[in-house]
């Protein structure tokens, strides 16, 4: 019984891990309208990222719906933390 006590308690840290990456870059390319293989990713601290692409900068901050107590996030997604009319580039 220890062991697939252990299992679960691994699968519970495991599947908290937060936002992705991909979740991130979908969100960006929408927010953004640039295709994900154009935008660039920065890690800004442990909750922010920068997003770069087709001549814009952003910056999204990750938004988890609770914590297990173990470190593990969930319903965790990326919200934009930038004026989407400052987002845009400048008409020239």
């Amino acid at each position: 019984m220890e062991g697939k006590a252990l299992a679960a308690f691994v699968l519970l840290l495991v599947s908290g891990c937060g936002a992705t990456p991909d979740q991130l870059r979908a969100r960006a390319a929408f927010d953004l309208s640039c295709p994900k293989d154009q935008l660039s990713l920065v890690k800004l601290d442990d909750r922010t990222q920068g997003v770069t692409g087709c001549g814009q900068k952003a910056t999204y901050v990750e938004n988890c719906g609770s914590h297990d107590g173990y470190g593990g996030k969930h319903d965790c997604t990326w919200v934009l933390n930038t004026d989407s009319r400052k987002a845009k580039p400048e008409a020239q």
